[in-house]
């Protein structure tokens, strides 16, 4: 039974659905459909090694049972003659195109277990395969070695030299668009853990652009928006920052390269807002001057005065545990008095524990304390010239 070519003029409608897959984890399920019409293959196949080709991290396919599926990628996989056979190739590298019948011949197929046991349950036995990335490619994309097989029945014609010359003319689309979509999945997965470990943390923390809408915010953050005693402060979030409010006005002052403290005071309880620039500056208007920079803003609730934000806020000041927790009290405009009752201490403490700080921080007074937390040094984002070179991420 022979098979002819799709002619080229639907090259366009195959091409929308390979790009239209990136991004989209499902849809490359009509990827894999899509190749195998296209190619008159019973079968299609994606499937990925680890570096050491001792297991399959990432695998779809096309016309496959689950359950045949799910034995080749727990058992079948390492009997695959045709694997080690283009693993051993010197013509084994990106974009490789080939047939099966070219590295193990048809006839040393059919005496395999792999073809009696497996092949033939499908059944399959021509391959025309596409090496996607090769062990030596993507190292900073993270993406394994990956092969595109599309496959046919016994009863149908092997793949012909047109075939795979015109797999090889697509074959750049199919590595770009699997490159792309892998490292989308490997952003989900940065961003996943990202985002674990910002709820991780006791004290809210918000990023806006600089235009002031939020990017993200962890956990703690939202349970504060949604308090009725600081609703007052977060109208509009968590899509904008309430225009000319007082948390509005810091936002601003901190995309402007200032940062610094504010006391958000609600009904009962008290906020320390903490926001500081993030260098990476964007023009906020078509031929503006005005460099605007992101911003990190940090929430702590006074009442609980948790470790990590206090931790974070005075680690270039080097203070100790003591002296961190007048902080707070110093930003509310608290006097000696007023932190000797709250905290429980001699006043004496107090004036010591003062001094330390002002003498850490080279002020002499509570005023230049909070301007100089308010001027402090942006956060700065690295640029790729400052990574490794395995962690850079190439221009695709």
């Amino acid at each position: 039974m022979s098979t002819t070519l799709v002619p080229c003029s639907n090259d366009d409608a195959l091409l929308t659905t390979l790009y239209r897959a990136v991004g989209h984890e499902a849809r490359w399920a009509d990827v894999l459909r899509a190749l195998a019409e296209y190619f008159g293959a019973s079968v299609a196949m994606l499937r990925a090694a680890d570096r050491r080709q001792c297991a399959h991290s990432y695998y779809l396919s096309y016309n496959l049972s689950d359950s045949v599926s799910r034995a080749y990628a727990d058992y079948w996989w390492p009997h695959d003659p045709w694997t080690p056979a283009a693993f051993k190739s010197e013509d084994f590298r990106v974009r490789m195109t080939g047939r099966g019948s070219d590295l193990v011949s048809l006839r040393d197929l059919r005496q395999t277990r792999f073809y009696k046991e497996f092949l033939l349950r499908i059944p399959v036995e021509h391959l025309l395969l596409s090496v996607m990335t090769d062990k030596n490619s993507d190292e900073s994309l993270g993406s394994p070695p990956a092969i595109l097989s599309l496959l046919r029945a016994p009863d149908m014609a092997d793949f012909s030299d047109a075939e795979v010359e015109h797999l090889c003319r697509l074959t750049p689309h199919i590595q770009r668009a699997f490159k792309l979509h892998w490292q989308w999945r490997s952003n989900q997965v940065q961003l996943s853990v990202f985002q674990r470990s910002l709820d991780g943390l006791d004290f809210g923390v918000i990023f806006f652009d600089a235009t002031g809408r939020i990017l993200r915010l962890n956990t703690s953050a939202k349970e504060m928006i949604v308090d009725t005693d600081y609703r007052q402060f977060f109208t509009s979030l968590p899509q904008v920052v309430p225009a000319g409010g007082m948390l509005d006005g810091l936002v601003q002052k901190t995309a402007a390269g200032e940062g610094g403290p504010l006391t958000l005071c609600g009904f009962k309880n008290r906020l320390l807002a903490f926001a500081l620039p993030i260098a990476h500056v964007e023009e906020t208007t078509v031929n503006s001057k005005l460099a605007r920079s992101a911003v990190m803003l940090m929430l702590v609730d006074q009442q609980k005065q948790p470790g990590a934000a206090v931790d974070f806020m005075v680690r270039s000041f080097k203070l100790s545990p003591a002296e961190a927790k007048i902080l707070p009290l110093l930003f509310d405009s608290r006097t000696p008095t007023e932190m000797a009752d709250i905290l429980g201490l001699k006043i004496s403490t107090i004036r010591s524990q003062l001094s330390s700080v002002y003498a850490k921080t080279g002020t002499t007074r509570q005023q230049e304390l909070i301007l100089l937390l308010g001027s402090a040094p942006p956060v700065r984002t690295p640029s790729s010239s400052d990574l490794p070179k395995k962690m850079r991420i190439p221009v695709v």
